[in-house]
């Protein structure tokens, strides 16, 4: 089963998109390693707020989720940590 995270680019929720958990995942892999790593030095929750809320220039998603799918978006990132970055 895909599990599609829903967000909202601003906190619009006329500006709504979906992303499958699993390319969520790979972004924000590849996000922390253009950013040296930064699970190294902060929590990962930490790191999954900042990369969903940074700016597009800072190559974040500049969106806001839903809480009641965090457990989902923290799972499935998690669960796919590339074992060059653990």
């Amino acid at each position: 089963m895909t599990i599609r995270i829903k967000l909202w680019v601003d906190n619009n929720r006329s500006l709504e998109w979906t992303i499958e958990i699993d390319d969520l995942a790979k972004k924000f892999w590849e996000w922390n390693a253009a950013n040296d790593r930064l699970t190294d030095s902060w929590p990962l929750d930490r790191c999954i707020r900042k990369f969903i809320t940074d700016a597009e220039k800072e190559n974040g998603l500049q969106s806001v989720f839903d809480d009641d799918q965090y457990n989902e978006i923290y799972s499935g990132i998690r669960n796919a940590w590339p074992e060059d970055q653990q």
